[in-house]
């Protein structure tokens, strides 16, 4: 009697302790009856007999014998595989040599490399001038190495990756172990757990006293590139390098201090690492010495100034008590006072220290956010920050210095650009496919755990189908939403309803199904499959139609809208357009690969295609190729699909990214987040969401249009200038067209004003709002009425008009020129003052808020003020270049200047400097006060508007204009700021408190709060 048992070392080892026991127990009976002898256990599997009893309670498994597997030789595979071969080559022998020695005599590997040769036999060596062992190399590259994750099926090298990187915990050890046998081609062998479990996996093989990779199809797949990008990928501080590196070594707030260091430490040990962790990490060492050294002098420092307060207060105190009773009193209130002196130097270095902290979490939210980490886990990082600060500035005893504006900022900029909604985890393995329901509430999904599964929007799973064997690959609701098709590894289609219940099999595909879709109307369904068709199905499960032109797998099919058209997608690498009667209409040849998925525009004019040769791209259905979608990416993408309305298109790729494009070919957004080939992307039907499946067994939702600010459009070059009017309700713009024109807060084009010969160069409403000025590149200014009708034009300038300005009584209006010179008018167009003085251009002029002064700025880096008769009573110099603008604060008693310099700076009306705001990179063009006075708003080179308090700490940056920044206007409520760009766009953006991001964080979080309850417990500002 024999008994085989086949497992997985790690079923043996948790799972199967009690199997082994008892085979012991079979063994020590044989003493006492002979009758066991006739048992015989074969254990086949990976693991070694040490291995077999984890329990170390119990006797080790010292009995029977190892049995060493090891690959074909070539006499073994010459019995089994040659035969094979000579139907196709015409050196089987020879060609199965090659076989071996790529594959070590691997058993998998060498009959699935004899598969691609017998199937590539058409094209074998003598036909293609080549000798055997350079055919078998470029199919082993074509076929197994070059996109290998593609081609690996039935799994194995994946399986081999998996084994290695399973356990976190174990993963960078293992890597290390290998990165070395790949430097140094072997290392001698012993019985480590580590050389064990690397041994284990496949990956290498102990001969002759060294351990050395199995064959050289491992050695291609898992390269010395593939060791070093997994280890990034594990690095302890992958985000703080990349800060780091990003900052040409500069900023040291990305490096490593105290416990993170030392477990960063711990896990470069026995690794060969590059030289950018070996500095990294040394640099971070530095940085801690330091910065342990800092705080050990603060810490001396503040104990011997809290010492030297107590010395005081008791020399004080044995002074006043010679003085008798009477006085007793008051050196004891002066000794209560020391007390209370120490009291507040503590709990000021703890405020010190705890703003340092929060600036040093904001950082590592920012930098989750923008890089492979997750928007969601940036912003609840970067949530848990700006909580803590609200409590430190509830606290009335801080002097408000003490605070740190970081957390602030970082949930702006992450608020202003998040997309990620929420994370819907359920799924045991891979997720192969995700699908809205027509009313856009529900998804289902299809994974290779063998279920789809039904979910709202929440995450909450609504209900699992069960029945397929194998993986579900593809998963369709139909049009009215009361049903739902998958397709499977099993051969078959199924329909279900809601609830779980199959109600009919689609089952005549020989091999796997990979796709299935709805015919508009919901009578039919279309499927495609392994077997090298896609099929047409009535509900009932009758096959009507077979579509059978393309050559291998066909990977995807799609209804056109009208319902008249299939397309599908082929692993021949073209597309294809049928009538539902099989008819090929047209094919759509062009990539170079795999084609893996097919989409319909959703006005039926167009397809898109996604293939393994790294492109998507858009074609119409005469077979025109329009646009090709790259944009530098490497790799297969996956899957895609358009948008609702048709402007968009959403890629799925094997680098964990999505990606959204507009119809030319420009990527407009790169989602990241997921871990492993995305391998799905769908639109919700109202066009709201995205959702994007993945290998990791997630599937992340994407809100990726409710952050669009409104945008001004319409004019055909570079803004020069922007102005909100006095009620809110408009916004006029200037720019190098030629034109000004005026809009309403929603970016509709309200009127044009034209007139300019060349640059509109500034812009500005009448304090009353029923006009605008404008300054031109024509020497003149203009005055308009708000229909768009010249009323007035100002002339005598020699050169370009750099600033226009109303006095606040709207009387007057100001101007300033490159002729150095500004001048005053009245309204009718008369000139009442000229103001002289500037060395060069005159760059900005401005109204005091009381009507009794102008300031100007120019070339000369000065600023100067005027009266209005035109006499000069004071100016100052700060910058150490030009000053493009110039504001006055609204209570009169300060002015901000913006400069070439890099900088903005505010300065009392002596000119003394009380705060300079610094970030921007390049100059600054732009410089405006908030209605209230507490805020200062700037306009930079480097694409960005920046929002300060007037300390110089910034409170927010709005980023998303594609080129400078030329001008910033705060609304009347200051509510909102609104912005210019060389981009020839306008946008208006929300200017908001701590409290009231914290608020719009809270709600954006509504979604993942709901099967997140532990995400809600730590942010008691949202509960």
């Amino acid at each position: 009697m024999h008994q085989t048992w086949q497992f997985h070392w790690w079923e043996a080892i948790h799972f199967y302790t009690f199997r082994f026991a008892f085979i012991r127990a079979c063994y020590n009976q044989r003493v006492d009856n002979p009758d066991y002898q006739r048992l015989t256990f074969c254990l086949l599997g990976v693991a070694t007999p040490s291995d077999l009893i984890a329990d170390k309670q119990r006797t080790p498994f010292n009995i029977g014998r190892a049995i060493e597997l090891t690959g074909f030789t070539l006499a073994e595979a010459k019995l089994a595989l040659t035969q094979g071969l000579a139907e196709n080559v015409e050196n089987p022998e020879r060609v199965l040599t090659e076989v071996l020695a790529w594959t070590g005599g691997q058993p998998f590997l060498t009959q699935k490399l004899c598969q691609i040769v017998r199937n590539a036999g058409g094209d074998s060596p003598t036909l293609l001038n080549q000798g055997e062992k350079e055919w078998v190399e470029q199919l082993v590259q074509s076929h197994i190495v070059e996109n290998w994750e593609a081609w690996d099926e039935p799994e194995h090298l994946k399986t081999i990756r998996d084994r290695l990187l399973s356990n976190e915990q174990r993963a960078g050890r293992l890597l290390g172990l290998y990165q070395q046998i790949l430097q140094q081609g072997e290392i001698s062998a012993n019985d480590s757990s580590a050389q064990v479990e690397l041994r284990l996996s496949g990956l290498v093989v102990s001969q002759q006293g060294y351990l050395r990779i199995y064959n050289p199809i491992y050695e291609a797949v898992f390269n010395q590139s593939w060791v070093e990008k997994e280890l990034v990928s594990m690095r302890p501080y992958s985000q703080g390098i990349t800060a780091w590196e990003g900052s040409n070594r500069q900023d040291e707030s990305g490096l490593l201090q105290g416990q993170a260091l030392q477990k960063a430490l711990a896990w470069a040990a026995n690794k060969s690492l590059s030289d950018r962790d070996y500095h990294f990490l040394a640099a971070s060492q530095e940085l801690d010495k330091r910065m342990a050294l800092q705080a050990q002098r603060k810490q001396k420092e503040a104990a011997e100034q809290a010492n030297q307060i107590l010395v005081e207060a008791t020399h004080k105190a044995q002074r006043t008590i010679r003085m008798g009773l009477g006085i007793l009193f008051v050196s004891l209130f002066s000794a209560t006072v020391a007390g209370i002196v120490v009291n507040l130097v503590i709990r000021e270095l703890k405020q010190t220290m705890e703003s340092t902290r929060l600036e040093r979490v904001s950082l590592q939210a920012l930098q989750r956010f923008e890089g492979m980490g997750g928007e969601l886990e940036g912003l609840l990082l970067a949530m848990e920050a700006g909580q803590a600060l609200q409590k430190q500035a509830q606290d009335s005893r801080l002097p408000q210095d003490y605070l740190t504006t970081r957390p602030v900022v970082t949930l702006q900029q992450i608020l202003n650009n998040i997309r990620e909604r929420n994370q819907i985890k359920g799924h045991q393995r891979r997720i192969w496919h995700v699908s809205f329901s027509p009313n856009s509430k529900y998804m289902a999904t299809a994974s290779s755990d063998g279920t789809a599964r039904l979910w709202d929007l929440f995450g909450n799973q609504k209900a699992e189908l069960k029945g397929h064997q194998g993986w579900v690959t593809h998963v369709s609701f139909s049009p009215n939403g009361e049903s739902v098709a998958t397709a499977g590894e099993d051969g078959t289609a199924r329909l279900w309803d809601l609830s779980g219940k199959q109600l009919v099999e689609f089952n005549q595909h020989q091999g796997q199904v990979w796709s299935v879709s709805f015919s508009p109307n919901g009578e039919y369904i279309a499927t495609a499959g392994e077997d090298g068709t896609a099929r047409l199905w009535d509900l009932s499960g009758k096959q009507l139609v077979e579509f059978n032109q393309h050559q291998g797998q066909v990977w995807s099919v799609s209804f056109s809208p009208n319902g008249e058209y299939i397309a599908t997608a082929g692993e021949d690498g073209t597309a294809r357009l049928w009538n539902l009667s099989g008819k090929q209409l047209m094919e759509f040849g062009g990539h170079q690969g795999k084609v893996l998925s097919v989409s319909f525009s959703p006005n039926g004019e167009y397809l898109a295609t996604a293939s393994a040769d790294g492109t998507a791209r858009l074609w119409n259905l005469s077979g025109k190729q329009l646009v090709e979608f790259q944009g530098g990416v490497q790799g297969v993408v996956l899957s895609v699909d358009f948008s609702p309305n048709g402007e968009y298109i959403a890629t799925a790729h094997d680098d964990s990214t999505t990606r959204l494009w507009d119809l030319s070919g420009n990527q407009i957004a790169e989602l990241k987040g997921h871990q492993g080939w995305v391998t799905s992307v769908s639109f919700s039907p109202n066009g709201e969401y995205l959702a994007t499946a993945s290998e990791g067994g997630i599937v992340r939702l994407w809100d990726l249009f409710s952050h669009q600010k409104a945008e001004f459009r319409g004019h055909q070059s570079w803004l020069t200038s922007v102005s909100f009017s006095p009620n809110r309700q408009y916004i006029a713009t200037a720019s190098s067209d030629g034109t000004a024109r005026l809009w309403d807060l929603s970016g509709n084009h309200k009127a044009e004003f034209k007139g300019h010969q060349g640059w509109v160069t500034s812009v500005n409403f009448s304090p009353n709002g029923e006009y605008i000025a404008t300054a031109g590149e024509d020497g003149t200014a203009r005055l308009w009425d708000l229909s768009g009708k010249q009323k007035a034009e100002f002339k005598g300038h020699q050169d370009w008009l750099t600033s226009v300005s109303f006095s606040p009584n709207g009387q007057y209006i100001a101007t300033a020129s490159s002729d150095g010179t500004a001048r005053l008018w009245d309204l009718s167009g008369k000139q009442k003052a000229e103001f002289k003085g500037h060395q060069g251009w005159v760059t900005s002029v401005s109204f005091s808020p009381n009507d009794q002064y102008i300031a100007t700025a120019g070339e000369d880096g000065t600023v100067r003020f005027w009266n209005l008769s035109g006499n000069p009573l004071t100016g100052f110099k700060g910058h150490q270049d030009w000053i493009t603008n110039v504001s006055f604060s609204p209570n009169g008693e300060y002015i901000a200047t913006a400069s070439h310099d890099g900088t903005a700076r505010l300065w009392d009306l002596s000119g003394n400097p009380l705060a300079e705001f610094k970030g921007h990179q390049g100059w600054v063009r732009s410089v405006s006060f908030s209605p209230n006075g507490e805020y200062i708003a700037t306009a930079g080179e480097d694409g960005t508007a920046r929002l300060w308090d007037l300390s110089g700490n910034p409170l927010a940056e709005f980023k998303g204009h594609r080129s400078a920044v030329t001008s910033v206007s705060f609304s009347p409520d200051g509510k909102y700021l609104a912005t210019a760009s060389n981009d020839g766009i306008a946008k208006k953006w929300r200017v908001e408190g701590l409290n009231e991001i914290l608020s719009r964080g809270c709600n954006w979080l509504n979604y993942y709060f709901v099967t997140h309850p532990k995400a809600l417990e730590k942010l008691e500002v949202c509960q």
